[in-house]
């Protein structure tokens, strides 16, 4: 069986009850795996002096505990979400195709460009009243680790959910492409809570921009509301460019 029947099988014929159970171990391990992946190389850069922390300051107290088990929360919201989108895919409300070719890339590139904005829009709608107190939840942890990507309220990782779901009732994408879009956005998102400056490589150093833009977020609440880039913040936000690049 090759990897387009096995999409197949588990999109169209798969049990529900394991196609859950699946999407839960598969999100765990993919929150998990980047996450010691990045704390590892924080590690070992600080180590051999090739990148300095940006905020100094301690942690607060049980932060890792707090951190994960919220994350958890996240995983089950974003597999149920998974869930759906294959009951609704099985009763044709959605549609998806299995090619394997530049479609995949056609369809990333979409799915990257919808993404830096509904992560903007959704986070200037959690910054109102009141939802501002259920996204304190992300915001204790200001010394922002690799396990605080994921650290949502529930009712926040609901609203953060939807960023696959909604464009595919417009567009058919490719299943490779919906696939591989949560370990772009993980990874870009876990870069974004590194809390680190690269000492070396201007070329690298601009592009781990993220990080302190994300920081900044995180330590000044009201600057730097968007993804992997600031573009919508300098067209939406009422800040200066050299405020977001500091």
């Amino acid at each position: 069986m090759d990897i387009i029947e096995v999409f197949k099988e588990f999109i169209f014929h798969e049990s529900l009850t394991l196609v859950v159970f699946t999407l839960i171990l598969l999100f765990s391990a993919l929150y998990f795996g980047i996450s010691m992946l990045f704390k590892l190389t924080i590690s070992c850069l600080i180590k051999r002096d090739l990148a300095s922390k940006i905020v100094l300051s301690k942690k607060f107290p049980n932060q890792l505990k707090h951190e994960i088990l919220h994350s958890l929360y996240s995983v089950l919201i974003f597999a149920l979400y998974g869930l759906l989108i294959i009951v609704l895919i099985r009763n044709g409300i959605l549609d998806v195709h299995f090619k394997l070719d530049y479609f995949i890339f056609i369809d990333l590139v979409i799915l990257i460009i919808w993404n830096e904005i509904h992560f903007y829009l959704c986070h200037r709608i959690m910054h109102t009243q009141p939802l501002i107190r259920l996204h304190a939840v992300h915001h204790k942890s200001k010394v922002v680790t690799p396990f605080s990507t994921y650290s949502f309220h529930p009712i926040e990782s609901v609203l953060n959910g939807t960023v696959l779901i909604i464009p595919m009732f417009f567009y058919s994408f490719g299943v490779f492409a919906l696939f591989l879009f949560p370990i772009y956005h993980l990874t870009f998102n876990t870069i974004g809570h590194t809390n680190i400056k690269i000492k070396w490589g201007n070329v690298f150093n601009k592009s781990i921009k993220i990080s302190s833009r994300h920081n900044s977020h995180h330590t000044k609440f009201h600057v730097s509301y968007g993804f992997a880039t600031p573009y919508m913040d300098y067209l939406f936000t009422k800040k200066t460019r050299n405020q977001y690049d500091k």
